[in-house]
């Protein structure tokens, strides 16, 4: 499961980056290419859209199983709310054709990379990145937004509510909260 919602960032993301130029939304180079990932930061709200811990989303977790809040110590909510950010790291890369393709490539156990299964195509318009999963992975459409895109550096936010799948986002949306991921990639 956490391979799938990897891989689906992974093909989210290498969609976003199209060949672009100056919009005033923050992207100023051309996407095609290859970008490599080097940070992953997940952001939560609630559903009135307020800013929220991944603390406080761990905390509802542990009730919603039975756990009694006396019970819940520090260092337990510490590590599960890097749980939820540790879900969306993993290396990758991303492949930005200029023909409008994008392909994602992840590491092997060997620490090799390899190539996902299938090509994507990608649009850009204006900030927002509309990504086309390859028909073969169920052919989705996922839009990201582009943060900002330099000749060296790529980064973008992810709705995890976009993506769907099973895993640590599906389990936040349930109690009522939403998780956006900020992805940073470098330009290899």
């Amino acid at each position: 499961m956490k391979k799938i919602f990897l891989a689906i960032i992974a093909i989210a993301a290498s969609v976003f980056m199209v060949s672009c130029t100056k919009n005033g939304n923050g992207v100023s180079a051309s996407i095609v290419g290859t970008w490599e990932s080097t940070k992953a930061e997940a952001s939560f709200t609630d559903k009135n859209g307020n800013t929220v811990t991944a603390k406080d989303i761990a905390v509802a977790v542990l009730k919603e199983e039975g756990i009694d809040e006396s019970l819940i110590q520090d260092a337990q909510i510490d590590r599960m709310a890097e749980t939820f950010a540790e879900s969306a790291v993993e290396p990758m890369r991303i492949i930005f054709g200029a023909d409008g393709t994008v392909k994602g490539q992840s590491k092997d156990k060997s620490g090799n990379w390899k190539d996902e299964e299938g090509t994507g195509t990608y649009k850009l318009e204006g900030n927002k990145l509309n990504l086309d999963a390859p028909k073969n992975l169920g052919g989705e459409r996922i839009t990201v937004t582009v943060l900002s895109l330099t000749a060296t550096e790529l980064k973008i936010q992810v709705d995890a509510s976009s993506i769907g799948g099973e895993g640590a986002s599906s389990e936040i949306e349930e109690l009522g909260y939403n998780m956006f991921l900020t992805l940073t990639y470098k330009r290899v």
